[in-house]
Formats: structure tokens, sequence, C-alpha cells
């Protein structure tokens, strides 16, 4: 996820860091995600049967997996499973995103509708996911895959962003590159690439987490919208 305010980059590390001053839940989030793979890191280390670590049975039991959540009742998993992360370089992408996104929603949305909108929109991507990844393997009889990671949730973010600064120009960095671009239009360009991509092929993302992710970010931050700010709520970015 690509998304990052240009003023605050422009501006160096110290305008950043003021901008997440602003943002202490998108803090908090990121810090509950580090210290969950902190937590995976120490379990890798410890085996309780020769070649098995505690880790593994860690991710299927908390990460999202199709059978467990559907079969055996794994409830908890939508939301646990955006706790965990494959990688350092996996948790970091996710934990940057969030700060730099929250920096952008949390001061207009509050620390409580915040919160609710990261989670929730992580929970509804990781369902649809899981749903996908059923279904998929019904069709193509394909292994059943497992699902970490926070980025449902990142991508919500971007989806409220962009629903409630729609008519409105948003100035950001996308994938490196620096952006000019409506909020409507900016959704269009995420959705669209985040389509691509998972048509050809490209990576292994969790596509269909990031999509669902997206349209939940999107329909909760048009609501806001018109519900709490009403049409002339400032600009968020």
């Amino acid at each position: 996820m690509g998304f990052l305010p240009i003023r605050a980059l422009l501006n160096g590390p110290a305008a950043i860091l003021d901008r997440i001053r602003d943002a202490p839940a998108s803090g908090w989030l990121a810090l509950a995600m580090a210290a969950s793979y902190a937590g995976q890191r120490v379990l890798s280390g410890v085996e309780f049967h020769a070649g098995f670590t505690f880790d593994q049975p860690v991710q299927f039991a908390f990460g999202l997996h199709a059978p467990l959540l559907f079969s055996e009742g794994f409830f908890w998993q939508p939301l646990t499973h955006m706790f965990l992360h494959a990688s350092w370089l996996h948790l970091l992408c996710n934990a940057v995103a969030l700060l730099c996104l929250g920096a952008a929603v949390e001061p207009a949305l509050g620390a409580r509708r915040f919160v609710a909108l990261f989670l929730g929109a992580g929970v509804l991507g990781g369902l649809a996911w899981a749903v996908g990844d059923g279904l998929w393997h019904l069709r193509a009889d394909a292994t059943l895959g497992l699902c970490v990671g926070a980025s449902g949730g990142v991508y919500g973010l971007a989806g409220a962003c962009a629903a409630l600064n729609a008519d409105r120009v948003l100035r950001v960095w996308f994938f490196f590159v620096p952006l000019r671009l409506r909020g409507k239009w900016l959704a269009v360009v995420i959705v669209l690439l985040t389509a691509a991509d998972a048509a050809l092929g490209l990576t292994n993302f969790a596509h269909a987490a990031h999509l669902g992710g997206f349209a939940a970010g999107w329909m909760f931050g048009s609501r806001w919208r018109r519900r709490v700010f009403g049409e002339d709520c400032a600009d968020a970015v």
C-alpha cells in the first residue's frame, strides 16, 4: 500500500511524527501488530516435537484458514489474523501504511470510529478472502491457504479516506510516484490495480481481502461523511 501524505514527507521526519501523535490509536494498533509478530518469532524457536515449533499451530489457530473457520467454528480468526504476519517486511509495510493513513483519517473520525473502521474492514476483508479461497478450492481442487496480515484493514482505511474526500484533491505518494487525485478517482485506481494484479497473478497477495476491506472502508467512509460530518467535512489529508 503506497499511500503517504506528501506534505508530511516533504517537511521531514518531525512532521510525520507530529501527524502520528495526532493519531494515537494508529500507534497502539501498530504496536499490537509488532508485539504479536515478536511473539510469533519467539514461538518459532520453541519445538514441541521434532521439526515442529509452536508458531505453526498458532498460525493455524489464529490466522485465517477456511476449514477451521467454517467447519470447526474458529470464529475469532477473521479478527486475530490481522495481528499475525508472515515476515518483518510484511509487518513493516502494513505498519507504515497504517500509521500514514491513520495520520490522515483518525483525526477526522476520532479514535473509536477509527479503530472500528480498521477492525471492521479487516474482518470483512478476511471473510471475503476465506469465501473466495474456499470457492477456488472447490473449482480447481487447489490447496486451501492460510491468510495473515492487516492489509484488509489498511485497505479499509484507504477506502474510507477516499470516500471522506471523494470530491477533494488528495496529494499522495502512490508506489513512490507523487499524485494529485480526487478521492473517487484514487479509489478507481486502487481497485483497478488490485483487480489487475489478481487477474494476472503477478503477486500472491490476498487480493480478495484487499478488495473486500477497501469496499468496506468506502462504505463506512461514505456513511460517516453523510451522517457525522455532512458534505462539508474538512479535507483529511
